[in-house]
């Protein structure tokens, strides 16, 4: 047997193979006298193990398609919490530079800014995945329109302490 014909059945598409390992199932399962009806009591009789084993065979592929697709899934929701988990460890340690940023975010109850590109405070919230580059159109009297992520909108809106500071208030009031 050629291997080559063995790794192109195991690219079969899942509904496919969902549907030939059912087929498999019914061969081996059906009443005898319902085979004998069919004509195909001595086909199964003959070739049980063989049927036995493309039904597991046929039911590994989407069975490995739903685990790999799962994985993929578990990995993505993972890489989302790990960099809430960053973002928030870094709301903890903010400059006055950052707040103030942020802050407008929070104060004007905006999610789009326009913000200078060549800022590398602005540079390092996109790299923690607090804000992000809106679009591709740059307004040369206005900036890049960044937005802040949903994530950290929720939470500063819940902390709106973390974007105050003293020396903001002051300069304020």
């Amino acid at each position: 047997m050629d291997l080559s014909k063995l790794s192109d059945l195991l690219k079969l598409p899942w509904h496919i193979s969902l549907t030939l390992a059912v087929i498999c199932a019914v061969l081996l399962f059906v009443p005898n006298s319902l085979l004998v009806w069919l004509g195909l009591h001595s086909l199964v009789s003959t070739y049980r193990s063989w049927i036995a084993l493309a039904m597991f065979v046929f039911l590994a592929i989407p069975v490995g398609n739903t685990i790999r697709f799962l994985a993929v899934g578990i990995q993505v929701l993972f890489e989302e919490w790990r960099i809430r988990q960053v973002g928030k460890d870094h709301f903890r340690a903010l400059t006055v530079h950052q707040k103030i940023i942020l802050s407008y975010f929070i104060d004007n109850k905006t999610r789009i800014v326009h913000l200078d590109m060549m800022d590398g405070t602005v540079n390092d919230f996109v790299r923690y995945g607090i804000l992000y580059q809106a679009n591709n159109l740059m307004y040369l009297h206005k900036g890049m329109p960044y937005g802040i992520n949903d994530w950290a909108w929720g939470y500063l809106n819940k902390h709106p302490d973390l974007v105050q500071d003293e020396y903001l208030l002051n300069k304020s009031g």
